[in-house]
């Protein structure tokens, strides 16, 4: 076998997994395999979605606000208006082989009409995969950087830091500044804020009040992942996977640490993934309840062929109900 292959045999090893090869892996109760998983791709990651309502024009958008995620592996927006209805949806994800390579956002932002518009308010947050939580309690406001010292090699970042009082932590991350001045120039604020808090607060409404839960954001090949106990949040990660079989094994894998019940502990997914995705399905084989998450507000989503999956946009709605 190869690197990668030895790679997947740790894993299978952690949990007690048979690896058959370098292609398959096989979970065993005792002798009898449960669940066989291959080499699956998250198909919808490369897929892009740009809706715009025909009667979307510079007097509606004034009466809009809008949303926007800015960052090198996706770019994501919404408009809506005083109703709740959702005039432009949009969803675009970037090659991530170069990262620092922000050439594809600045032309989405050139080219796409929706964003040459003059919304009421323009809401924007960048995400950046830098991010961690610092317990209150030992965090240093003085020292951000050395929170990153050992991954971070570049030298234009922008830290900052948000206390999330009821987590009883602060989110520290860093930002790209190239990031950053893309999103202001639309920003109606001076400041932007990093995605991860308000998403956070969004994936504990989402926790149920009652059992044990996992919360997984999907954005483009990046992966958000929360474990809560009653809706207390125990852990937070942020990690970057190349194949929908990477991040299969990684749910399974917090499963197995965190000793969660897979036929009571629920899996709560939000981002880009399919309805009929396959690792979708195969997650669905080993976990009992597995459910695309429900935003903290309802938007009226257009009626439209193919449809616009709402839960590809709930770190959109999570900005506009947490993070403004």
């Amino acid at each position: 076998m190869g690197p990668a292959a030895s790679v997947k045999q740790q894993k299978a090893n952690i949990l007690g997994w048979k690896l058959e090869s370098a292609n398959s892996l096989t979970v065993l109760y005792g002798a009898k395999p449960t669940l066989a998983i291959r080499p699956m791709a998250f198909y919808m990651a490369d897929s892009k979605i740009s809706y715009q309502d025909a009667r979307l024009d510079y007097q509606q958008a004034s009466r809009c606000e809008a949303y926007t995620i800015v960052g090198a592996d996706a770019l994501t927006m919404l408009a809506v208006d005083d109703s709740g209805v959702v005039r432009a949806a949009v969803y675009y994800p970037f090659e991530t082989t170069h990262p620092n390579d922000l050439a594809s956002l600045r032309g989405v932002l050139q080219s796409d009409d929706v964003f040459r518009l003059h919304f009421r308010n323009h809401f924007c947050a960048v995400f950046h995969p830098r991010l961690t939580l610092v317990p209150q309690r030992l965090f240093d406001a003085d020292h951000l950087n050395a929170y990153f010292n050992l991954l971070l090699t570049e030298n234009s970042m922008e830290y900052g830091h948000v206390p999330i009082p009821e987590m009883d932590c602060v989110a520290v991350f860093a930002n790209r500044m190239e990031e950053q001045e893309l999103c202001k120039q639309l920003s109606s604020r001076p400041t932007v804020p990093h995605l991860g808090p308000a998403l956070l607060r969004a994936a504990q409404y989402t926790a149920p009040r009652d059992a044990s839960s996992v919360f997984l954001n999907v954005r483009n090949r990046t992966a958000q992942v929360a474990v809560f106990d009653r809706q207390m949040l125990l852990f937070y990660n942020v990690m970057q996977f190349e194949s929908g079989e990477d991040l299969v094994y990684y749910i399974l894998l917090l499963y197995d640490q965190f000793r969660l019940n897979a036929l009571k502990s629920p899996l709560i997914i939000a981002g880009n993934v399919a309805s009929d995705d396959e690792a979708l399905q195969q997650l669905r084989n080993y976990i009992a309840h597995v459910s695309f998450a429900v935003a903290p507000e309802k938007l009226q989503f257009p009626e439209v062929s193919p449809a616009v999956p709402e839960h590809f946009f709930f770190e959109l709605i999570s900005l506009r109900h947490f993070g403004r």
